[in-house]
């Protein structure tokens, strides 16, 4: 088994998205708590932190490569993994729109897309290994232009 994964705190979206949202997540109560009229209201500042926190915990997927099956795991969410046998996928395509987006796994079987995942805690240098194992496995990798392999 392969494993292509690195430290989450090298990882874009903990210092984009989760850093900012616990420095938020921490003021916020502290100025309810200096609020003299308390009110419900003063919960909604949470809503858009917990909105926030759940996207950008789906950007923290890595992936394992087994002897019949690519598995990608969320390093935030243990419970999020999702386990593609080699044989039910056709090509898998690298994405990414440039600046400073992170690079997107898209799985397709024939003309149907299986799934697409923000892969923030592979490493950039590990995309020629992780490309050349994949079509070791008899699978067609398709890479954006704006990769650099």
């Amino acid at each position: 088994m392969k494993t292509y994964k690195r430290s989450i705190w090298s990882s874009v979206t903990i210092w984009a998205c989760f850093m900012p949202i616990l420095t938020f997540a921490c003021i916020i109560p502290l100025t309810i708590l200096y609020v003299p009229e308390k009110s419900s209201l003063l919960l909604i500042p949470f809503i858009p932190l917990i909105i926030l926190l759940a996207a950008s915990a789906s950007a923290l997927f890595y992936i394992e490569l087994t002897e019949n099956e690519l598995i990608l795991k969320n390093a935030a969410c243990r419970f999020w993994h999702k386990a593609y046998p080699y044989q039910t996928i056709t090509r898998i395509k690298l994405k990414n729109s440039g600046g400073l987006t992170q690079t997107r796994l898209q799985i397709i079987n024939g003309q149907k897309k299986l799934g697409c995942y923000v892969i923030d805690l592979v490493s950039p240098d590990d995309y020629k290994m992780l490309i050349e194992d994949l079509q070791r496995k008899g699978i067609t990798v398709e890479v954006s232009h704006n990769i650099t392999v």
